[in-house]
């Protein structure tokens, strides 16, 4: 006797590569981002490699993050798409200046070192999580944000 028991499909994740493609995985895919600390329940995320930049006292842009052109980008699952457009509002509505400003904190506390791994926390509240770790890169930030 078999059993014809059938698991639901979970509808798969879509983002496009740095060169334009459309690539479908059945997990969310962040080409730049901090992929493995996105949970596969969520319906939209970012992602970026961004530049440590550690100023001095007479530098206007000391301890912040660099978000370089075409180091990131976005992924949502299949029915989903729109909720990158709200992620996107989110993010630039006055999320990504929270998260400068925890980043300056946690880089003058040393929790954010370069040399070493560690996911820390830089920004969360009701609806939107954001993410980042060095990966011990000397020099980058990984970063992920999603919906909740």
């Amino acid at each position: 006797m078999t059993d014809k028991t059938t698991t639901p499909t979970i509808p798969a994740f879509h983002s496009y590569d740095c060169w334009g493609k459309l690539v479908v995985t059945p997990a969310p895919a962040l080409g730049w981002g901090l992929t493995h600390a996105v949970p596969g329940t969520v319906n939209a995320a970012y992602g970026a490699r961004c530049i440590q930049c550690a100023g001095t006292a007479h530098n206007s842009y000391a301890d912040s993050l660099d978000f370089v052109p075409g180091r990131g980008g976005f992924c949502w699952r299949e029915g989903h798409k729109d909720e990158t457009n709200r992620l996107r509002s989110l993010l630039n509505g006055g999320i990504l200046a929270d998260v400068q400003v925890a980043y300056a904190k946690l880089r003058r506390r040393g929790a954010l070192d370069s040399r070493k791994e560690g996911t820390v926390t830089l920004y969360e509240d009701d609806t939107v999580k954001f993410v980042g770790d060095t990966n011990a890169s000397c020099g980058y930030v990984y970063v992920a944000a999603w919906l909740k």
